[in-house]
């Protein structure tokens, strides 16, 4: 039943890559008329209900999809590993991270996560979710050792990469000065076999933090990935390094690359940081005004470049009420500028 679920799942995920979102609430709608109207003593319903809706991003709804499930009075114990590891990942990304490790917990019970009857993709997911809800707990010591154990289960390049830099993260939250070395030293071997943006952010973060030389070393790799957010990086260590016109022609090619609103905020935040007037956050509101339905950006992040060009124009109004204000102070029309400022 559980497989039949799963199945479902698949398939809809594949009619999602081409379609609209509203798909996926039709699925989901239709995910309740069927639990509504069967009695579903097998559970299946309800946990295709959870995984409908966990996709959807409504976690908590999610999570008592799973409880219900985990109600019906038929299910297998098999099933019931699986229902209990989705409710701890939905319980999870819904912040109840002690409920999150008790679900964990209830599934071990029923299953070890080295058993031989799950797949290397259950252990993994299971070992680091569990992981995710103890570190989130501050249980850091326990999620360590999870972590630990979800590593020889990471077959691929990707798996393993993510896996490690999870791994080295919670080593460095453990906050002694033996246990971040050993986290940048040990993302550091991971990333000799295969590379992504976001452990190398990790690393570059982790050496600015503690260690010059390796901030330096994972720049320099950084500046080889073909991304414009890797030039927008490099110019604000352009400009820690004082070099501010290099900061600002890095930041001109990621705009040159990428020419959305983010990219001409961000050159606007360089500007008002080096001091510079700068036509940036017009730039930026323009974009939203022309493309604000084609953009690929939701509703908050569009208003966060909104407030955030107009606190750059604000200050622009102002200062150019001061400028008024200084060469023709014997106007009272002029001093209105600054009080509306």
């Amino acid at each position: 039943m559980l497989l039949d679920a799963e199945r479902a799942l698949s398939h809809t995920e594949r009619v999602l890559s081409h379609t609209e979102q509203n798909r996926l609430l039709l699925a989901v709608y239709a995910a309740r008329r069927y639990v509504s109207r069967s009695s579903d003593v097998h559970g299946a319903g309800h946990y295709l209900l959870g995984m409908l809706l966990e996709h959807n991003g409504e976690y908590e709804s999610a999570a008592l999809a799973y409880e219900q499930a985990l109600d019906m009075p038929h299910v297998s114990d098999e099933h019931k590993w699986t229902m209990w590891s989705a409710l701890g990942r939905a319980q999870c990304s819904s912040d109840q991270y002690a409920e999150s490790v008790a679900s964990y917990t209830r599934a071990a019970e029923i299953m070890d996560a080295d058993s031989d009857q799950l797949t290397p993709g259950q252990k993994l997911g299971y070992l680091v979710g569990h992981s995710l809800a103890l570190f989130f707990s501050n249980q850091l010591e326990a999620s360590l050792h999870m972590f630990e154990r979800a590593e020889p289960h990471a077959t691929s390049n990707s798996s393993k990469l993510a896996t490690s830099t999870l791994l080295s993260q919670v080593l460095w939250a453990l906050g002694t000065t033996e246990h971040k070395q050993l986290a940048c030293q040990h993302l550091i071997d991971a990333l000799l076999s295969h590379t992504s943006i976001p452990s190398l952010c990790v690393l570059f973060a982790m050496g600015v933090l503690s260690d010059a030389n390796v901030a330096d070393a994972a720049y320099s790799e950084l500046q080889g990935q073909s991304d414009p957010r890797v030039s927008r990086l490099e110019s604000y260590v352009c400009a820690l390094r004082g070099d501010v016109m290099g900061g600002r022609r890095a930041l001109a090619r990621a705009v040159y690359k990428s020419p959305d609103a983010r990219a001409w905020l961000q050159m606007a935040d360089f500007d008002a940081l080096c001091g510079r007037e700068s036509l940036a956050a017009r730039a930026a509101l323009e974009v939203v005004g022309r493309n604000a339905w084609t953009m690929q950006m939701d509703g908050r992040a569009q208003l966060e470049v909104v407030v955030g060009a107009l606190s750059h124009l604000a200050r622009d109004c102002k200062s150019a009420g001061k400028k008024t204000v200084m060469y023709q102070p014997w106007v009272d029309h002029n001093w209105s500028h600054i009080e509306r400022s």
